[in-house]
């Protein structure tokens, strides 16, 4: 199926090299394909036509992320966040790219926000819990640990 998608995906961006959404179908079903490099290609080149596609940013860092360039899929992940400021799950993977490279600080800012902004996630609560955790607020890690449960 997931090959189906690529060639799918190709045709598109052969027939509309100049549109964003067809180079960010295509990241996608790299993505799903787990084929990481191909995914970030794909969707850096979607947000160079597109730079204000939170999708694409996003996609590019969770993929750059993927290839173990963590600094750079933090970057695209901050953008993402920037670009949709009140979108939850910008913020819940921009704070474990954060965490991921040891920016405890910067982890729980972008985890509480998450966690603000969909407050029934069980997901972003164990991301806060995990990086209070890490910077020693046990009382804080507990509580956002209880609320993921």
């Amino acid at each position: 199926m997931s090959e189906d998608a690529i060639q799918a995906a190709l045709q598109q961006v052969e027939r509309f090299p100049a549109r964003a959404s067809a180079w960010l179908l295509l990241g996608r079903s790299f993505f799903e394909a787990r084929r990481w490099p191909a995914a970030v290609e794909a969707s850096r080149q979607a947000v160079r036509l597109d730079p204000a596609s939170a999708g694409g940013w996003t996609l590019y860092g969770l993929s750059l992320r993927h290839c173990r360039q963590l600094e750079e899929g933090r970057s695209a992940l901050r953008r993402a966040a920037e670009l949709t400021p009140d979108d939850a799950v910008c913020w819940g993977n921009l704070a474990s790219a954060h965490e991921s490279l040891g920016e405890l600080e910067e982890a729980e800012s972008a985890a509480a926000r998450a966690v603000a902004l969909a407050p029934d996630s069980a997901a972003w609560h164990a991301v806060l819990g995990t990086t209070r955790r890490a910077l020693g607020k046990l009382d804080g890690a507990i509580a956002a640990n209880d609320r993921a449960q």
